[in-house]
């Protein structure tokens, strides 16, 4: 355990000081500090997300399947903010459930990564109301192909029959 501490303060150190500025040009650009402060930050760009995949969950009505996901984050004024259309397969005969979820850019490492918080609300095969939270991980590795992960906890809604439902999803995704 020591030595994962250690290993973790190395890091931190390492990223606080690649972000430092160094000694020689500290207060030179002063004036051009301020005026990139006074402007704000850079207007967001659009990012369109397809994905597809499948998913494992622990509780609820099915305990694996096919995934399918739209994730649109128009940028602009909304800035952060996004949404996501996501459809989940059952097993057998089936029509799954689909879920609406306000997306939230929390952090960015564009273009090769980004990750998003969720508020899910939405309804299973057999018209229950699914309410749920979760984090999605995007990393690109070509062009606009990558790999995203989802982990969320769902709440099925069915008077005092409610259950919850953790589930891990995996897909490969085009777009940026």
């Amino acid at each position: 355990m020591p030595l994962l501490s250690c290993a973790f303060c190395m890091v931190a150190a390492g990223l606080a000081g690649a972000h430092a500025e160094p000694l020689a040009t500290a207060g030179t650009d002063a004036g051009n500090a301020s005026e990139a402060a006074a402007k704000g930050p850079p207007a967001r760009s659009l990012h369109l997300v397809a994905a597809l995949g499948g998913y494992a969950s622990l509780g609820g009505p099915a305990g694996y399947g096919p995934m399918l996901a739209v994730d649109l984050l128009p940028g602009g004024a909304v800035g952060r903010y996004g949404l996501r259309g996501e459809w989940r397969g059952y097993r057998g005969e089936s029509a799954g459930s689909g879920v609406v979820a306000l997306l939230y850019e929390a952090g960015a490492s564009r273009p090769q990564l980004a990750l998003n918080l969720m508020a899910e609300l939405g309804l299973s095969d057999d018209g229950k109301l699914i309410m749920g939270a979760g984090v999605e991980t995007c990393l690109w590795m070509l062009g606009p192909l990558g790999i995203s992960t989802v982990g969320d906890v769902r709440v099925i809604a069915d008077g005092l029959d409610s259950r919850p439902a953790l589930s891990l999803a995996l897909a490969i995704h085009l777009g940026r």
